[in-house]
């Protein structure tokens, strides 16, 4: 028993990357969690922030930002198998020297390559906020069967649920929305004055999220109607010079994040048919209202047809515009340059991120994560 418990705290998770999207839902994960778990990380690349219960087994970094959109395409699927061998061996090493008995596969992947680590009596826990629709049915069923042993997944919309429901028993599949942190809650409502509106884009800058935004704020930059900040990195995040814009490359630092979008008026957030970005969620915490293309931000589902509903998100906390029509958002855009963000937008959307993306939705998966590894207990 106290041999157990002396593992109990010691969790290994096996991730493609410490930036961008799901990185940053487990780094939230990792802070929520008792400072006395001990948290070791597989993956490309070091996390560029790390806590002093993290200790890290990476290989050189590889961009898959600009990889993966491409390995997620129908003919190429394999590739993403390939992409992640070479982390296997270092898993299994890294688990040798640390004996984990929680296990966390940041995606399908990794979780299959975590099962023979399941020898030693861990449990494994699968992360998931993608899309695998585009898969062959018949690798389908085979993952159906590989992914039996999985032992609990958690998922941060009903988009990926359904979609996982397909290969993981739905059981076991719990759905936690995206969280703000708690200090983006905490910031004024108030916004300096200004004759532009200032519109910030947070994520990856390429085709599939960021080219609507910049197209539009590159037209009104000649206007003066808007100001175009943007974080992120991707292959468009040259051009936002183009758009007498501000980029401030990747930011780690939460706190500096949040000082930024405390200065902004409005967010353009990526989204999908059931769920708001991440960047999305922060901003209304913020309150910032946010612009959501109905245009999916996931290359496969936009090319097979899918549109976000215009009841994503309530009018009064944001706008979903046609993601196809430049001309309609850039209206919306100098209509609010002229008459300013409507009156108890900002409250109501601090009031609708409380309710539904609070600090507490990470608590639900540090208890998933802990409850499942108390029961070898």
């Amino acid at each position: 028993m106290s041999k157990n418990r002396s593992r109990a705290r010691r969790c290994l998770i096996l991730t493609p990357a410490t930036r961008w999207g799901s990185w940053s839902w487990l780094e939230k994960v990792i802070a929520a969690s008792d400072p006395t778990v001990e948290w070791v990380v597989v993956s490309y690349g070091r996390p560029p922030a790390l806590a002093a219960n993290m200790r890290v087994f990476a290989l050189p970094a590889v961009n898959y930002a600009s990889a993966g959109r491409y390995m997620s395409r129908r003919p190429w699927w394999f590739m993403n198998l390939l992409y992640y061998l070479p982390l296997a061996p270092l898993a299994w090493i890294a688990a040798l020297i640390t004996r984990p008995n929680v296990l966390v596969g940041n995606g399908i992947i990794p979780a299959l390559l975590l099962q023979p680590l399941k020898l030693g009596g861990a449990r494994l826990v699968l992360t998931y906020h993608g899309y695998s629709g585009h898969v062959d049915n018949r690798i389908r069923a085979v993952l159906r069967i590989l992914l039996r042993s999985c032992d609990a997944a958690t998922v941060n919309s009903q988009t990926s649920l359904d979609d996982l429901s397909g290969i993981l028993d739905p059981r076991k599949i719990t759905l936690v929305p995206h969280s703000a942190d708690d200090l983006f809650f905490r910031l004024p409502l108030t916004r300096p004055p200004r004759d532009r509106v200032v519109v910030l884009f947070v994520g990856r800058l390429d085709g599939e999220k960021f080219a609507q935004c910049l197209r539009v704020a590159r037209a009104l930059s000649s206007e003066s109607v808007t100001e175009l900040w943007a974080v992120g990195g991707g292959p468009l995040a040259k051009q936002v010079d183009e758009a007498s814009g501000r980029w401030f490359g990747y930011v780690q630092d939460r706190h500096r994040l949040a000082a930024i979008f405390a200065e902004v008026d409005i967010v353009w957030a990526p989204a999908d048919a059931t769920y708001l970005s991440l960047p999305g969620v922060e901003a209304l915490a913020a309150g910032c209202p946010v612009i959501v293309s109905d245009v999916p931000a996931v290359e496969v589902r936009a090319k097979a047809g899918f549109r976000i509903p215009g009841t994503l998100i309530p009018p009064d906390v944001g706008y979903v515009v046609d993601g196809k029509d430049d001309a309609e958002v850039m209206n919306l855009l100098r209509f609010l340059a002229r008459e300013g963000i409507p009156r108890g937008m900002r409250e109501a959307c601090r009031s609708y991120a409380l309710l539904h993306h609070g600090p507490e939705n990470v608590q639900l998966v540090v208890k998933l994560l802990f409850r499942a590894e108390s029961e070898n207990l």
